[in-house]
């Protein structure tokens, strides 16, 4: 590879690379080997022609590159050869580039370069209707010819029928014609309809002002001048609020941030606020909020405290830990909870938050992650900057390769640790555990803990209270546990991929040996490793 990288990188220059599932295996190999040979970071955008084909030509079978060259009728002999197959990769690309445009390659910019943006046709055709009615209210009435070309478009592209909001445009049609007549005021409530279809956040955004969002189901879209998507989420389940990743029939709110998105795929408005208005079409009380309105009555309800929930009488404590019901039974010893030092921890003098970090940095070593991929995060007021409000463990899944002077950002939350608003008991520590199984909140419980809330709509959430008293045991093993719990069910922000470089080192040491333990759980070999299914080098046992 050393004698020939420099003869591969002069020859592509800066080209766009295309190939045929090269995302999932081609690009991972050109990253680590430049990165491992050359110190350098691999910056060339790519395509990937079967994502390409599978949201183009979606009435295939399958899409595999022989499928879609015998789609096109190109000659495959001597196909699964490299050359060969890089012919066909470059023909069928130019039959996509011809048939579909460059709507089959919109692109969009990631840490790894380009990523394309790929529509079905069925998609294509109601962008097409988004854009047919955005031309016809762009004068303010809808015009008698412009009423019978919409009319014909529709009744051209039938096959639309069950996809929102054609079957509501298709009906309104037909409304208006079951006299026979078009009247000027039918033409008028067209407009309206066909404004609110091509942007439905300033016609339907909810301008009410909300005061509590305890066990409410909220939906985020868009980017937000408040900060990260992230950042908005977190505040929204500091208040008692439940996030929802996509609109459901149980969602109450959809939150749309001020700079909207590159990936809406009408431009207005993404597949979301679609589902929402769809939704709430059929009767389902399902807002649509924007950002301006939305964020000030958020600050407002944390300031008030209404995200403190119903307390439950002190005396009822809960069951005594079970280490024997927990599924990292055996990692801590019995040595620790007996005599370990950790047990000792003071919360009246704060000691346990380094204690915490100590315990952090040991399981960075312990599983091998990135130095600092482990963390407690301290978290300060938006209204008082300066105001301490609560602590989180998190995980940091640092970008692969690296990215010079990268700061930690959460990819996976542990917990929230924060003081108590019970004010008889201001010193007192609230963990609150997300992604949880029943089992797992009660496991190991400090023996002084009570808990204090369980959500009915999502019993895997819950808050626990460690009652304060002159030492606290088990608090530090008790965070340990749930980050050993998490690292272990940890899901890589990346994308899954066959494998990388080092398959063959892997193969001989029987685990994984890639350098960032969190980045290479996307990897699908792994998953075997860790099964004990080996497929090279000298402990190969699958065939």
């Amino acid at each position: 590879m050393d004698a020939v990288i420099d003869d591969f990188m002069s020859f592509i220059g800066g080209d766009v690379i295309i190939g045929y599932n090269n995302a999932a295996f081609d690009m991972n190999l050109i990253y680590d080997y430049l990165t491992e040979y050359r110190e350098v970071s691999f910056r060339n955008n790519y395509i990937d022609i079967l994502h390409v084909a599978r949201r183009c030509l979606t009435m295939l079978n399958d899409h595999k590159l022989g499928t879609i060259s015998k789609y096109y009728s190109l000659n495959t002999t001597g196909e699964h050869r490299a050359l060969k197959d890089c012919y066909l990769t470059k023909d069928c690309y130019d039959r996509l580039c011809t048939e579909y445009g460059d709507n089959a390659f919109r692109k969009g910019t990631t840490r790894k370069g380009s990523y394309t943006i790929h529509y079905t046709a069925e998609t294509l055709a109601l962008q097409e209707l988004q854009n047919v009615l955005e031309s016809i209210i762009e004068d303010g009435n809808v015009s008698l010819t412009e009423f019978t070309f919409l009319k014909g478009w529709m009744e051209n592209h039938r096959d639309l029928q069950g996809n929102y909001p054609f079957d509501r445009v298709f009906n309104a049609l037909d409304n208006v014609l079951e006299d026979g007549k078009v009247t000027s005021d039918e033409l008028e409530e067209l407009q309206i309809l066909f404004t609110e279809f091509v942007d439905p956040v300033s016609c339907r955004s909810c301008h009410e002002e909300i005061t509590s969002l305890y066990e409410q189901h909220v939906c985020v879209t868009g980017d937000f001048d408040y900060g990260n998507r992230s950042d908005v989420c977190k505040l929204i389940e500091e208040v008692g609020g439940i996030i929802d990743k996509s609109v459901k029939k149980a969602t109450n709110y959809v939150v749309v941030g001020s700079k909207g998105s590159d990936n809406w795929k009408t431009g207005n408005y993404g597949s979301k606020i679609q589902k929402a208005m769809e939704l709430s079409d059929k009767g389902l009380d399902i807002k649509i909020i924007e950002e301006k309105d939305f964020i000030p009555c958020l600050l407002i309800i944390r300031q008030n405290g209404e995200s403190q929930k119903k307390e439950i009488p002190e005396d009822i404590v809960c069951q005594e830990a079970n280490p024997t019901n927990h599924p990292c039974e055996g990692i801590v010893s019995e040595e620790i909870y007996e005599e370990g030092i950790l047990n000792r921890i003071s919360l009246e003098k704060g000691e346990w938050k380094q204690a915490v970090r100590d315990m952090l940095n040991e399981l960075v070593k312990e599983y091998e992650l990135p130095v600092g991929s482990l963390y407690l995060a301290d978290n300060y007021g938006k209204m008082e900057k300066n105001k301490l409000i609560s602590h989180s463990v998190c995980i940091w899944e640092p970008s692969y390769p690296q990215m010079p002077n990268e700061k930690p950002e959460m990819t996976k939350l542990v917990m929230t640790i924060a003081y108590s608003t019970v004010q008889s008991r201001p010193d007192d520590l609230d963990i609150t555990i997300k992604d949880t199984q029943e089992g797992d909140l009660h496991a190991f419980l400090p023996h002084d803990a009570i808990m204090i809330n369980r959500t009915k709509s999502d019993c895997k959430n819950g808050v626990i209270r460690i009652r304060m008293k002159d030492t606290s045991p088990y608090i530090v093993d008790y965070i340990r546990k749930h980050t050993i719990y998490c690292i272990n069910g940890y899901v890589s922000k990346e994308s899954k991929f066959g494998c990388c470089s080092s398959f063959e080192k892997c193969s001989d040491a029987r685990k994984c040996v890639h350098k960032n333990k969190l980045y290479s759980k996307a990897c699908m070999y792994r998953a075997n490793l860790d099964q004990g299914r080996i497929f090279y080098g000298k402990n190969r046992n699958v065939d």
